[in-house]
């Protein structure tokens, strides 16, 4: 008996890590999981931002009290936790920029392909950001200003 438990405790965080995320069930996880914010239900993506050939989902959150600002909720197929990328600025939108896209960084004059699908945001005032999954973070890719 003691051993049968023990399998279940140890298969247990390997079932949720497998699991497979859907739409609603990421926004659930986000609200749960950051709780100062506002989920836009609206402003919801699927991508495969990870590169494993299954759903990840991003969706654009407001932060509820003073100071204002927005940040990009995203859960990856393969992660228990969703994962925060933070922002300094309103966000308006967000879309999937797919994997081969080509894309140039403003920040540092380089140009290149999306090695995966990554999250671009507009900001309020008209700025584009690109997200991409590097080394297990999200780096920023600064699109137009």
């Amino acid at each position: 008996m003691r051993l049968v438990l023990g399998f279940l405790l140890l298969a247990a965080p390997s079932a949720a890590l497998c699991a497979e995320w859907d739409q609603t069930h990421c926004l659930a996880s986000l609200d749960r999981a950051y709780s100062l914010f506002t989920i836009r239900s609206d402003a919801a993506i699927r991508g495969d931002f990870n590169g494993d050939g299954r759903d990840d989902w991003a969706s654009l959150m407001d932060r509820k009290a003073p100071p204002a600002k927005a940040a990009i909720g995203v859960c990856l197929s393969g992660e228990a936790r969703p994962l925060l990328i933070p922002s300094q600025h309103g966000l308006v939108s967000i879309t999937m920029r797919a994997k081969g896209s080509r894309h140039s960084d403003l920040a540092t004059d380089l140009s290149g392909v999306f090695e995966r699908d990554a999250i671009s945001a507009n900001d309020e005032s008209g700025a584009q950001s690109s997200y991409i999954l590097r080394a297990g973070t999200f780096a920023r890719i600064a699109s137009r200003d």
